[in-house]
């Protein structure tokens, strides 16, 4: 296949047009590797961008019949679109920069959006069928992409089709993009949070727009994980890179700072890690796991050999400073009015498990689901202060950064600031 799509690139059109005929054989079944194979060629033609090439692939592709025919339309015209991206253009625009003469390749994409649009909304349709429309509608026109994609943002329970519908609207062009995405901020998943993140962080004007909601507290600054905080706080552009700086730092309350700053003292004195081993299985075994002691709720703490005592504290004491998505505690509302909390564990296409301490789950039918929503705080409270000494604190974080060594074979580390 992939010979026979580097080897044609001036001839990608012909070759795609004797293919796609009924006597060409090629549309007897849509296969996998056939329809990759126009995938391939069409996104030949789309590089060229011949005009007369691209109306010519556009008036077969409007001519195939039945279901099986959308699907080949649906993998020309992605074709097209990504052959067009390779070069810096939209599919969307090239069409509408089409002579007179040709309108009617334009006029017949657009009958291909709407049939995309159709599929990707019809849920007794495969879901593999359905991300391939939606990867389709994200090259159409915004007036026509928009308002699918959105309702496909607020209400599809297929996690891989809400993930397409994410990717799709993060490839408009419209100023909308940003507003849409937040919009529907608090349901998204760990997975869906880290896809939305990357598109605001990679345009200025969205990065500025996430910097808006953070302001007016829409986006918790917690709600942002250590690489996208790191990315606005390096950010190219002076005036994001600077803004950041001061949502981001503003984010730990008052009663936090002071917290923290009363704790530090535990950083100065000699703790113990066996008395460590037993403040940890009283107060964070419940949701962490280290040396065989506790469970597996909450993110991996074993290894910490790379992070300082002053990190580990800011950890402990203000666990909603940075959330890794994963970890961020969501409430599911089920239609008879019962609330069940937990991280994300797993999702399907009807249901949804929720893990919590000591490692206890729910699963949830979606049909039983009223309304998904992130806290946009972490599964791990804040308070740990209110039951443990500045002793106990130097004693957990001793035994922190030392529970491989307590076997007596090889020596510890001495956590005491010089």
């Amino acid at each position: 296949r992939t010979a026979v799509a580097s080897a044609v690139p001036r001839r990608a059109g012909a070759l795609l047009a004797a293919l796609l005929r009924p006597e060409g054989g090629l549309t007897a079944q849509a296969t996998p590797g056939r329809l990759a194979l126009v995938q391939e060629l069409a996104a030949l033609v789309g590089a060229r961008q011949e005009p007369s090439e691209v109306a010519a692939l556009l008036a077969i592709l409007r001519t195939l019949p039945g279901n099986d025919g959308t699907r080949w339309q649906v993998a020309g015209l992605n074709g097209l679109a990504d052959g067009m991206g390779r070069r810096g253009r939209q599919l969307s625009t090239f069409l509408l920069a089409l002579p007179a003469s040709q309108r009617q390749a334009a006029e017949a994409a657009e009958q291909l959006f709407t049939q995309a649009g159709q599929i990707c909304t019809d849920r007794k349709r495969e879901p593999g069928e359905r991300v391939e429309a939606i990867r389709l509608l994200a090259h159409a026109r915004p007036e026509t992409a928009l308002p699918i994609l959105s309702r496909l943002l607020r209400d599809e329970p297929i996690p891989e089709v809400r993930l397409a519908a994410v990717r799709a609207l993060a490839v408009q062009p419209s100023a909308q993009v940003p507003r849409l995405f937040m919009e529907s901020w608090t349901t998204y998943t760990p997975v869906l949070r880290r896809e939305v993140m990357e598109s605001m962080l990679r345009q200025p004007e969205r990065a500025r727009f996430l910097l808006d909601e953070v302001e007016v507290k829409r986006v918790a600054p917690g709600d942002l994980d250590a690489p996208s905080r790191d990315r606005l706080l390096k950010h190219v552009q002076a005036d994001i890179r600077q803004r950041a700086g001061k949502l981001l730092q503003a984010g730990t309350p008052e009663q936090r700072k002071q917290v923290l700053q009363r704790y530090r003292q535990a950083l100065m004195r000699k703790g113990d890690p066996e008395r460590g081993r037993e403040v940890f299985r009283q107060n964070c075994a419940t949701c962490h796991q280290v040396a065989g002691i506790g469970t597996t709720v909450g993110p991996d703490i074993s290894d910490t050999r790379t992070k300082t005592p002053e990190a580990l504290l800011q950890d402990i004491l203000n666990p909603n400073a940075a959330i890794d998505a994963n970890y961020v505690n969501y409430i599911v509302t089920t239609k008879n009015g019962k609330e069940i909390t937990g991280i994300i564990a797993a999702e399907t296409a009807s249901s949804i498990t929720l893990r919590r301490a000591e490692n206890q789950t729910d699963t949830i039918l979606r049909q039983d689901i009223e309304e998904v929503r992130s806290t946009g705080v972490s599964l791990m409270p804040e308070g740990l202060e209110k039951t443990i000494t500045l002793d106990q604190m130097a004693d957990l974080i001793s035994f922190l950064k030392n529970w491989r060594y307590l076997d007596g074979k090889t020596p510890g580390v001495d956590l005491r600031r010089p």
